[in-house]
């Protein structure tokens, strides 16, 4: 089998990992291993944009049938996608038995968490500062400043963290965090592009650098799925985080009002003290959850 999109337009994550993670539970009950060819204009290799084999590769060999036709991947996600419903371990053995990111950024990962000790005594945040923040059909925004405060919430009743990694596409959210520095906290971060105009960098970059935003973007993912703690915005991206890593305690500040899987189901964070919870009660208005 092989399965072929359209030019797909959105998010990395929210789009096109995730849907195809939809389609797994459906292929192994018809015992198929299909080749993948999916396009993403602000993802994919030019000049075909599929991310199939440059970010992403199957763990298996694609069966070969001669003469096989294509299968559209629009069509199969009408009608046998499968919704997880919050089952993160699940999701988890779908994406082990199926996909594997390419070894240079697996080789990146090993190598920061390594050299900065991510994992039992790190908090990951992930701070969507762009489209994101603002979609009110999706979330409620939440400022910089908002969500500092939480974050210094959070961590007064969690003395063991003595790092923080921070995933953000918001410059001025990555400068901010850099007071969070002292001889206690130390503020971890990749080195990448991210906005300073508040217009998100993933839709407005030359296609010629897919790639590497890709791997930007995946780096951060998989980062954030080796800490102890994550804290974020409502995002798929650190959400998927979670599908890496099952056993990953994530929380996210802001509403998620459409129930999308996996970022509908990371539980909510409700504050410890009194100022903490108000704010957080405005945040997550119109939760898909209630109130």
């Amino acid at each position: 089998m092989r399965i072929e999109s359209e030019l797909l337009t959105e998010g990395l994550f929210g789009q096109v990992l995730i849907w195809m993670l939809e389609l797994v539970p459906y292929l192994d009950q018809l015992g198929q291993k299909p080749e993948w060819i999916l396009r993403s204009r602000n993802y994919g290799q030019p000049p075909g944009f599929n991310i199939f084999p440059s970010i992403i590769t199957t763990t298996y060999e694609p069966g070969s049938e001669s003469g096989a036709s294509a299968v559209s991947f629009e069509r199969l996600l009408q009608t046998v996608n499968h919704d997880y419903r919050g089952d993160f371990h699940f999701a988890n053995r779908c994406w082990q038995e199926n996909f594997r990111f390419t070894g240079d950024v697996y080789e990146q990962l090993r190598s920061f968490c390594s050299q900065c000790s991510v994992g039992e005594t790190t908090l990951g945040v992930h701070y969507r500062g762009t489209d994101k923040n603002t979609s009110a059909v999706e979330t409620n925004p939440v400022t910089a400043a908002e969500f500092i405060s939480i974050l210094r919430d959070f961590m007064a009743t969690r003395p063991d963290v003595n790092s923080i990694f921070v995933a953000s596409d918001d410059f001025w959210f990555a400068e901010a965090m850099k007071d969070f520095a002292s001889d206690e906290i130390s503020i971890l971060s990749h080195q990448q592009p991210r906005s300073k105009d508040g217009r998100p960098l993933f839709k407005h970059h030359d296609v010629s650098a897919n790639e590497q935003f890709a791997k930007q973007a995946i780096l951060d993912c998989l980062t954030l799925s080796r800490c102890r703690y994550v804290l974020s915005c409502t995002s798929a991206l650190s959400a998927f985080a979670k599908i890496l890593n099952p056993d990953l305690e994530a929380y996210r500040a802001t509403a998620c009002k459409p129930v999308w899987f996996p970022i509908a189901y990371i539980p909510r964070y409700r504050g410890s003290d009194e100022a903490t919870r108000k704010l957080l009660i405005k945040l997550q208005m119109a939760d898909w959850e209630g109130p």
